[in-house]
């Protein structure tokens, strides 16, 4: 009832298929601050779902309670939503669709993803990093593919972007950086379980919830990591915490 075309632009399906270079030539819609949507109402009126030119879109926070109420509105026959919007003291009355109003929120959920995506076309454009063979490759790429070769972390490439500049870094970029190192130690190694271990964030975060249940248990990774170091020396563990979006490094 509110799932748009999977072809129209900005669908679920659109986004997920949007590539680099497409990303980076986007004309991405404005999304008014939070509380821009002063009231709203769900009614049966019938409206249209496509994305006028220049556009802007409710906040998500704004959004968020009538997409919470749209199925049961939907049961009892609403098929739109009334809303007023106060845009710099004046307010605009308009009538969105159920599928407008989903459009806006795959809008909202994907901002950053875009935004990212552009950041690192910027950067591979600008450098010699990538030889125009990968630079092709990579712009053709869909921003929401899995990062490749990657054990331990699985996330979107777009990601990536917190490693230009001084951004925050995604919990799963520094796993996957401590795993890259790994992989580092075991081709510098010749024994063919290297005498270092580098746990990820998630290990320290299942072994304390582990430790404050009753009974305690072993989780997998627990077992398997029993399993390593019964089965070969090691010299250091590292393991990497996360708290409160901020890292540190245990060394053992």
């Amino acid at each position: 009832y509110s799932t748009p075309d999977p072809s129209s632009q900005f669908s679920f399906a659109y986004f997920t298929g949007l590539s680099f270079g497409e990303a980076a030539k986007l004309h991405y819609p404005n999304i008014y601050p939070p509380k821009t949507i002063s009231a709203w109402t769900f009614t049966h009126e019938a409206a249209v779902s496509d994305l006028a030119s220049n556009e802007a879109v409710p906040h998500l926070d704004d959004l968020n309670s009538i997409l919470n109420g749209m199925e049961a509105a939907f049961n009892r026959g609403a098929r739109s939503v009334g809303v007023t919007l106060t845009v710099s003291g004046r307010n605009y009355y308009h009538s969105y669709s159920f599928i407008k109003i989903r459009i806006f929120a795959h809008i909202n959920n994907f901002s950053i993803a875009v935004d990212s995506a552009h950041a690192l076309v910027d950067y591979m454009t600008t450098t010699s990093l990538l030889t125009p063979t990968l630079l092709d490759r990579f712009l053709s790429t869909p921003m929401t593919s899995k990062m490749f070769g990657i054990y331990v972390s699985d996330f979107p490439l777009w990601k990536l972007s917190c490693l230009l500049g001084e951004d925050w870094l995604h919990e799963d970029v520094v796993n996957a950086l401590s795993e890259l190192l790994y992989f580092t130690a075991v081709a510098e190694s010749d024994a063919v379980d290297p005498p270092v271990v580098i746990l990820p964030t998630s290990f320290l975060a299942d072994a304390k919830y582990l430790y404050e249940q009753s009974p305690r248990l072993f989780s997998p990774n627990l077992v398997a990591l029993r399993h390593r170091l019964r089965s070969a020396p090691v010299n250091v563990i590292y393991a990497l915490n996360c708290f409160s979006d901020h890292y540190s490094t245990y060394r053992h």
